[in-house]
């Protein structure tokens, strides 16, 4: 399947399905997320995948993640010939969880590049139905903390309705950070992970994790990811 920029991601059931606009084939009226272009122009990685892992459609981000110089090279390759098994195994049971279950999961996931460094990935993948209405694939949208923004794509996310309200509302008015955990929030919404926020501010790791704790614990969020989205 070919995917233009102009098809509009229909919200179905705990996934999506991409429709032509004006296209009036369905007789129960569907929430438009958007149109694929709106997706790919996202801060970080985004893809559609079939459910073999071949790459029908991908921003530049998603592209250079995987390995290859271009989108057009990537398009009709499997993302899994250019990465370590390592985090091929890890990306395979990822999907296929979503498949099987057709349930919209975020996930945590431990990136290896070229058997370099590990890097944390909170990622996005919801099924991709056909007209028939058979899973086909994945849309994904994967940000890579520590180098994507944060506050974008997971707000998108809460519109989409594939995040509870609570977690991307505002923090309260009335609670007022003190100076550092605000420095800490800030940081953290670039996409810091601790380590970095820690140099920024010349704090230790444990201190700057501490902080953190703190705001989770005041803003009654059960963990970082949780915490970035209600800072958002």
């Amino acid at each position: 399947m070919n995917i233009s920029n102009e098809l509009e991601l229909h919200k179905i059931d705990s996934g999506i399905q991409l429709v032509k606009p004006g296209d009036e084939i369905f007789s129960v009226k569907r929430k438009v997320l958007g149109v694929v272009s709106d997706f790919l122009q996202m801060p970080c990685s985004v893809y559609f995948e079939t459910a073999d892992g071949v790459i029908r459609m991908l921003n530049e981000r998603n592209a250079a993640f995987c390995g290859f110089d271009s989108v057009s090279n990537a398009i009709g390759k499997h993302y899994f010939d250019t990465l370590p098994k390592r985090t091929v195994s890890l990306l395979r049971y990822n999907d296929n969880i979503v498949m099987q279950s057709e349930a919209a999961t975020l996930f945590e996931e431990d990136i290896l590049q070229d058997n370099s460094e590990v890097k944390k990935a909170i990622t996005l993948k919801l099924p991709w139905y056909n007209n028939d209405k058979k899973v086909m694939g994945l849309f994904g949208m994967s940000i890579l903390v520590g180098k994507d923004a944060l506050t974008q794509p997971l707000l998108q996310m809460a519109k989409m309705g594939f995040l509870t309200e609570h977690q991307y509302q505002s923090h309260p008015k009335e609670i007022v950070l003190p100076r550092q955990q605000k420095a800490c929030a800030n940081f953290l919404l670039t996409g810091m992970t601790n380590k970095q926020i820690a140099r920024e501010l010349n704090l230790s790791p444990r201190t700057v994790e501490t902080y953190i704790n703190h705001l989770k614990s005041k803003l009654h969020c059960k963990n970082k990811m949780e915490l970035i989205a209600k800072l958002a």
